[in-house]
């Protein structure tokens, strides 16, 4: 038995709930003893279930059984990681919450390591306590990241300079598969993860954080934006994977952040709606340039400590349709992420699972382990298939 056609048939399930044997071999165009064979030993090992008889069609004959992911065979767990805090938001194979939790305290450079490791152990702790089974954790954070290799290039908020191997040192202790991504590419990986039935293939996520006043009177910028952008169902990454890490066009070096706004602008964004209004016209400018350059259908935008949500949301929509290069184009969704300030620890979450049920066909960023003796170049995938051991 492949095990390519049961990754498709698992990715086919995860995205179909209560689809059919039949209608999953001729999706699939396999043939059904292929499918019966994959469904007994799926359902042997509890990962898939029967959910209910269908309607017997007109000639009669046997009723059609809906099967689904089994979503308590596991769960998945995701952080966010910041400077003054880390977020855990854990959830089943369908994307409920089992868990979340919010831990203040101060994490640089010198510290994040052992931080993290000590929130892996709470992590581990709870889910003995919830008698739950964890197979898979995602770590998103700010900065240029490399997927690939678990490292943190550059990050301004944690003032890393030089690559830091984040996941090499936490993996060692670790018995299930860990992703690193930067923060707003996670909350791409949850869009696409959490909301199959839109069909996402080409939009930008755009995670906008106006930092709290000390943060921002440590000349930490004030604001930090920065884009996951999805064009054909993935992630984008560039070349060395810095795609989102943006710098404003209206920006300038005596500014201290991605904007042409002063530190005493920023200390009243909040409170003044003048320059909040500045900033999002500048927001706007640039997103849509983005958005008709790459013909994207959506922009999903998360925007955290601020007053005039309703106004950024207008401000973009109508700057899209201005700059549209053609009369009557299509339509571009803009609107608020549903996971709202939980957007970056649910979307890492959202990319493991995005990787356990990834079609065997694309290839999906990995942490690349030394002790790999298989090949991996690296952007292999923890698939779910591979942690069944099938």
């Amino acid at each position: 038995m492949k095990t390519i056609n049961i990754s498709r048939v698992l990715r086919l399930l995860w995205q179909k709930k209560g689809i059919t044997r039949i209608n999953i071999a001729a999706e699939l165009g396999l043939d059904k003893s292929t499918i019966t064979k994959i469904m007994n030993l799926l359902l042997s090992r509890k990962v898939v279930m029967e959910l209910s008889e269908g309607e017997a069609g007109p000639q009669g004959g046997r009723k059609p059984i809906h099967l689904t992911i089994n979503k308590n065979y596991g769960c998945v767990a995701g952080f966010e990681v910041q400077p003054n805090y880390w977020k855990l938001v854990v959830v089943n194979l369908e994307g409920e919450i089992v868990l979340a939790h919010r831990n203040d305290i101060a994490i640089t450079a010198e510290n994040l390591i052992p931080a993290m490791a000590e929130a892996l152990e709470f992590l581990h702790d709870r889910m003995k306590i919830l008698h739950k089974k964890l197979i898979g954790v995602g770590i998103g954070t700010s900065g240029i990241l490399n997927p690939q290799a678990g490292t943190i290039t550059q990050s301004i908020p944690f003032h890393i300079a030089q690559p830091m191997d984040l996941l090499g040192p936490l993996s060692k202790n670790e018995s299930v598969p860990l992703y690193l991504d930067n923060d707003a590419n996670c909350c791409a990986w949850g869009e696409l993860a959490f909301h199959k039935s839109a069909h996402l293939s080409s939009f930008i996520f755009t995670l906008i954080e106006i930092r709290e006043k000390e943060i921002l009177l440590k000349n930490m910028g004030g604001i930090a934006v920065g884009l996951g952008i999805v064009i054909g169902g993935k992630v984008h990454y560039g070349n060395t994977f810095s795609a989102g890490a943006v710098c404003i066009a209206f920006s300038q070096k005596k500014h201290v952040n991605q904007f042409s706004l002063t530190r005493e602008q920023l200390l009243a964004i909040n409170t003044d709606k003048d320059i909040f209004n500045r900033f999002a016209d500048e927001m706007a400018e640039n997103i849509a340039l983005l958005v008709n350059v790459l013909n994207v259908s959506h922009v999903f935008l998360s925007i955290t400590n601020v007053n005039f949500k309703d106004e950024l949301i207008t401000v973009i929509d109508k700057k899209i349709r201005e700059k549209a290069p053609y009369p009557d184009m299509p339509e571009c969704i803009v609107k608020y992420s549903s996971f709202e300030d939980n957007a970056v620890a649910y979307g890492a979450a959202g990319m493991i699972l995005e990787h356990m049920f990834a079609h065997p066909e694309i290839p999906r960023p990995a942490r690349k382990r030394e002790e790999d003796t298989h090949g991996n170049d690296g952007f292999g995938q923890d698939s779910l298939v591979k942690i069944l051991d099938m």
